[in-house]
C-alpha cells in the first residue's frame, strides 16, 4: 500500500514559500514607525499614496483611504510580512480619468464624512467655511490651482474607484474607471519600495506645520 501524504506534508511547500516571502527584506530601514490613522491624514496614509503615485507616473493624484491602513509599520527593517500586514488586501492599481469637477466634489464629500480620510499624493488641500458654505482648494506641488474644468488621471485601489465604502462617489457618466489587471497595489508599493532603498522616516511623509490637509477644525465639516 502507498503511504499518502499528510495534509501537513502536503501544505509545507507553501507555507515555506510564504515564509520567506514575509522575511523578505525590501532594502528600506525605517528610522522610526510610520504610524496610520483612520479619521485624519497620517505619515503612513501620505507614503500609501506617494508609492502608488510612483508606480503610476502619469497619474496626476493618489488616493487611497484610512480604513485600507491596518497596522502601523515599526521602526527598523522593512520586510514584505510588514508591508503585508499594514496592507493585507488583493486591490489591484486603478486609473480614473475625470475632471477637476469630480475631484473637489469628492474632497468636499470626504470632509463632511465620519469615513475614513483620504489620503492624497500630488495635491495639498485646503478648506475654509466662507458665507457660501464650505470652500475647497486643491494645488499641485507648484501651487497651481486644479481647476474644475481641467482633465486629471487619477490612480487608486479598484475597491475604491468601483464604489468600496462610497469614499469616492464615482458615477460612470462622469469618470472612466480603468482597472489596471494584474499590478496588486501591495506588490507595487513594494517594487517602488525595493528600487528607492535607504532610510525612512515619519516626518518625510507627514510634517504638522505643512500638512497635505489643512482644514478649520476636526472632521466632519459642518459650515454654518
Amino acid at each position: 500500500m502507498v503511504a499518502r501524504p499528510s495534509l501537513e506534508e502536503l501544505v509545507a511547500p507553501a507555507r515555506a514559500r510564504a515564509a520567506a516571502l514575509k522575511a523578505e527584506s525590501l532594502g528600506v530601514t525605517l528610522t522610526t514607525e510610520i504610524p496610520r490613522a483612520y479619521d485624519r491624514e497620517s505619515a503612513l496614509g501620505n507614503l500609501f499614496a506617494d508609492l502608488m503615485r510612483q508606480a503610476e507616473p502619469s497619474a496626476d493624484v493618489a488616493i487611497t483611504n484610512g480604513g485600507g491602513l491596518r497596522a502601523d509599520l515599526p521602526a527598523g527593517e522593512l520586510t514584505y510580512g510588514r508591508l503585508y500586514e499594514s496592507f493585507p488586501f488583493d486591490n489591484q492599481l486603478t486609473q480614473v480619468t475625470t475632471t477637476g469637477r469630480v475631484l473637489y466634489r469628492m474632497l468636499e464629500k470626504n470632509l463632511r464624512s465620519r469615513g475614513g480620510a483620504l489620503s492624497l499624493s500630488g495635491v495639498r488641500v485646503s478648506a475654509s467655511c466662507t458665507p457660501g458654505g464650505l470652500r475647497v482648494d486643491a494645488r499641485r506641488a507648484n501651487g497651481a490651482r486644479i481647476r474644475e474644468d481641467e482633465r486629471l488621471t487619477l490612480v487608486t485601489t479598484d475597491f475604491l474607484a468601483t464604489g468600496g465604502d462610497n469614499a469616492l462617489g464615482l458615477a460612470p457618466d462622469n469618470a472612466k474607471v480603468t482597472v489596471l489587471e494584474g499590478r496588486l497595489v501591495r506588490d507595487e508599493m513594494a517594487k517602488e519600495l525595493r528600487a528607492r532603498r535607504g532610510a525612512l522616516g515619519a516626518s518625510e511623509f507627514f510634517d504638522a506645520k505643512k500638512p497635505r490637509w489643512t482644514l478649520p477644525g476636526p472632521r466632519p465639516l459642518t459650515c454654518r
